[in-house]
């Protein structure tokens, strides 16, 4: 009868361990492979079922799993992102003489790699006259420009933050007429503001931070009236303004 106690309590004993150490390996809602290993050698100092351990452990990590705060920051982001995309997508198309040729995806791997289009501009359009036939239109370069969307809810003292400045030096690289188009306050599908400016014009207020900082009154000459179709003047200032 002692024994059975003995054994009895011993068995409890190892169950307690069995769902502490769980429970402390599962707290994160992550199991990795270097805790594995730790609980590997737990059970073999403890003496205690290692496949009733791991099991135990992933069943309680399951439970307390959770989406990293920073993962729904960037889910957050881009869904804003995408959202003023469709908004220029929908602003530019109102003019017959442009048509979209580019809208990419953002796309990378869980472990960081992406292609290296992601790295360009959101969106690229090419100017064509309704009255121009196919076979007559000069499809150059020149006839190519390309969008990159920020939007920004406010600004702060008039500066607002819009790029790396290795993604400002990538745009720029491109072969073919740039935009950044900045919406500002507002919504993402229907921002308050906007401003069409050439990635040329774009000066880096503060020389000193990483990101490219803009003062807004250096670029309201690009402002362009969110319920006014967009013209975009291709054979002299390829500029665009609200017509």
């Amino acid at each position: 009868m002692k024994t059975h106690t003995f054994e009895q309590s011993l068995n409890n004993m190892k169950s307690a361990l069995v769902e502490e150490f769980a429970s402390l390996a599962a707290a994160t809602g992550f199991l990795s492979e270097k805790t594995i290993e730790q609980l590997q050698k737990t059970a073999e100092r403890c003496n205690l079922d290692y496949e009733l351990l791991i099991s135990r452990t992933k069943e309680l990590s399951k439970k307390n799993s959770k989406p990293f705060p920073e993962v729904e920051l960037l889910d957050v982001n881009k869904k804003k992102g995408d959202l003023f995309e469709s908004f220029m997508v929908d602003y530019i198309l109102q003019n017959p003489y442009l048509h979209l040729t580019d809208w990419r995806g953002d796309k990378c791997t869980d472990t960081k790699k992406y292609p290296l289009c992601n790295c360009y501009p959101d969106l690229g359009f090419y100017f064509v006259r309704p009255e121009d036939r196919l076979p007559d239109v000069d499809y150059s370069i020149e006839r190519q420009l390309y969008i990159e969307c920020k939007w920004r809810a406010s600004s702060i003292n008039g500066v607002v933050t819009v790029c790396k400045d290795r993604q400002l030096r990538m745009y720029r690289d491109q072969n073919a007429t740039t935009f950044l188009a900045l919406g500002l306050a507002g919504e993402p599908s229907l921002p308050e503001r906007l401003f069409i400016i050439p990635i040329d014009e774009i000066q880096d207020w503060d020389k000193v931070m990483p990101d490219v900082q803009i003062r807004i009154m250096d670029v309201e000459k690009y402002e362009c009236k969110v319920g006014e179709v967009p013209y975009y003047d291709f054979y002299k200032t390829k500029l665009f303004r609200s017509k």
